[in-house]
């Protein structure tokens, strides 16, 4: 089935969970092996997101797209408990947990049609935060974000407050308040875009990467306030919905097109190159790099 979201254990043990449409699964040698743990309750399909804390690396936060829910394992999956619900056609499209406390975690939403897949220009139900590590969550919107589609978000490394978030129907927006207030980022660039990815550097704020629909990669030094195109090597209708920075050398930076694969950069996002030999299917949703 298809794989829509992968997520790293950083204790770099080989443990890896996959989040797909037939349940979520976990490998503990790297990918060779793989068993589900989408059990009992949970026995379900149509999975569309799981991510890993940082912080507490056994608890785990994944999203069922057809039961319009997140749910919560504190012991690596193998049990789990909703912790939040959503009402009419809208699902939990991303969660992103904040590198400088362990407590604070984002999620996104995304609407649809058919509960098997997202419907990106169908509106969603904008950002939620929790404050206690994912078991409870409130509202994070102001009157821009009730309604967005989020593909992707991205939390300062430094500051829990501060997040990106690119979205299919209100560009691409930030927050410096923890989900209060939200504005509209470069919107002589970005307005009327259908930003599919936004990344922050771990190792430099300033540094943030972006990209849109069939519109390549933007690159701002300045927390977001300047962009200019990082496309260099890549396919120029590249639709990025993923980077990735190399823990061990911040000038390593992966990315995932959803058209043709995955790239390397070796110096620092500004030209990439190819990097998909033996990769078969290249329509890639999500990368993670373990922490070795």
């Amino acid at each position: 089935g298809m794989v829509r979201d992968i997520a790293v254990d950083p204790r770099g043990e080989g443990r890896v969970y996959a989040g797909a449409r037939s349940g979520i699964f976990v490998s503990h040698n790297g990918g060779e092996d793989w068993t589900g743990i989408a059990t009992g309750e949970y026995k379900d399909i149509d999975w569309h997101t799981i991510s890993v804390s940082p912080h507490q690396p056994d608890q785990l936060l994944a999203g069922i797209t057809c039961r319009r829910n997140a749910v919560l394992s504190e012991n690596g999956g193998k049990t789990w408990k909703e912790v939040i619900s959503l009402v009419g056609n809208y699902a939990f499209s991303s969660f992103e947990f904040a590198p400088s406390d362990p407590q604070v975690v984002y999620a996104s939403t995304a609407g649809y049609i058919s509960c098997g897949q997202m419907e990106y220009p169908y509106p969603g139900k904008g950002i939620y935060v929790s404050g206690d590590g994912g078991r409870t969550w409130k509202a994070a919107n102001n009157d821009t974000t009730q309604d967005a589609a989020v593909f992707q978000l991205s939390v300062h490394p430094q500051d829990a407050n501060i997040v990106f978030a690119a979205t299919a129907n209100h560009s691409l927006l930030k927050t410096t308040d923890g989900g209060q207030t939200w504005e509209p980022v470069a919107e002589n660039i970005f307005k009327g875009k259908n930003v599919t990815g936004v990344r922050i550097s771990p190792v430099n704020p300033n540094l943030v990467f972006a990209g849109s629909f069939h519109a390549g990669l933007l690159r701002s030094e300045d927390g977001g306030v300047t962009w200019k195109s990082a496309a260099a090597g890549l396919n120029p209708e590249a639709t990025v919905v993923d980077v990735v920075f190399d823990p061990a050398d911040p000038q390593v930076i992966y990315l995932a097109d959803l058209h043709s694969g995955v790239y390397r950069s070796t110096n620092g996002g500004t030209r990439w190159q190819a990097v998909n030999k033996g990769l078969d299917v290249r329509a890639i949703h999500a990368l993670a790099l373990t922490s070795d």
